[in-house]
Formats: C-alpha cells, sequence, structure tokens
C-alpha cells in the first residue's frame, strides 16, 4: 500500500488497523509513505523555527479533526500509536525531499519505527534538492518489492 502527503498517512493508519482488526484473506506486504504528513504536538525538523507554518500545520489539523485530542493524536502522529511494534506489514519505504519543510513528520516516523522494535525491513529515501513531489514522479521504486 502506498500513499502521498495526507495519503501516505491514510495508508499508515489502513496498516495499523490491519494490526488491530486483520482481515482475511488480506495481507498487506508493504507499506509506502512518499512525503507523508505527519504532525506532532512538538514538531521536529524545519517547522520547529518556523512559527507560522507550526501554527498553520495545527489549524489545519484542528479543522479537518475537530473532535481530535491535540496534535498528539494517533491519526496524525504515529508516535502516539501504541502498535506500531506490530505493524501489518514487513517492509516500510519511507520517501522525504531534502527541502520540504515538513520533513520532520516522515524522518520522525522513520526513527520511531526503528525505536519501538518494529523488526521489519525499513528503508529511508531521500530525494536531495527537492521540495517535494508526487507519486507519478518516483514510481520506479515500486521495484524494490518483486
Amino acid at each position: 500500500m502506498m500513499g502521498d502527503s495526507a495519503g501516505a498517512n491514510i495508508a499508515h493508519n489502513m496498516a495499523v488497523r490491519a494490526t488491530e482488526t486483520p482481515l482475511e484473506g488480506l495481507r498487506f506486504v508493504g507499506l509506502g509513505l512518499v512525503h507523508a504528513f505527519f504532525h506532532e504536538e512538538e514538531p521536529v525538523g524545519p517547522e520547529v523555527s518556523d512559527e507560522e507554518m507550526k501554527a498553520k500545520t495545527t489549524k489545519l489539523w484542528r479543522v479537518m479533526c475537530p473532535s481530535t485530542i491535540d496534535c498528539n493524536d494517533p491519526l496524525i502522529n504515529p508516535a502516539a500509536c501504541t502498535n506500531l511494534k506490530g505493524l501489518a506489514c514487513k517492509r516500510v519505504v519511507v520517501c522525504v525531499a531534502e527541502k520540504d519543510p515538513l520533513i520532520g513528520g516522515p524522518l520522525f516516523y522513520h526513527k520511531t519505527l526503528q525505536k519501538n522494535g518494529w523488526e521489519g525491513e525499513l528503508e529511508l529515501m531521500e530525494d536531495k534538492g527537492k521540495v517535494m513531489c508526487f507519486i507519478s514522479s518516483i514510481l520506479p521504486i515500486i521495484r524494490l518489492w518483486p
């Protein structure tokens, strides 16, 4: 399963739900997160020093999900998820763009999977010099998983 930006967040959350409630006959082999939109109450990466971006991202999240607890909701902050260790796939690739102002979220996700004891194959792919792109421009990564 693969997603781009907010779609990467959705793909992650589908994998988490498949962990919690496995569906007969459905098996996730891998998860591809391309420039994922994740957010934390205390951001990491370039957005830490950009108060305006931090405020806009937090406001956007609260508009999209008004019933949420805050930006530490597992729907937007994977580090708040209690069952990442058992994530329902064996391979994850996290794709980031070097100059993406929201690069901190996906990098934090990558580190969180590592430190929470997830035992699958984890890869980080960084697109040097790029701000952000979409799945159509990185389709060759699909070849990593025959």
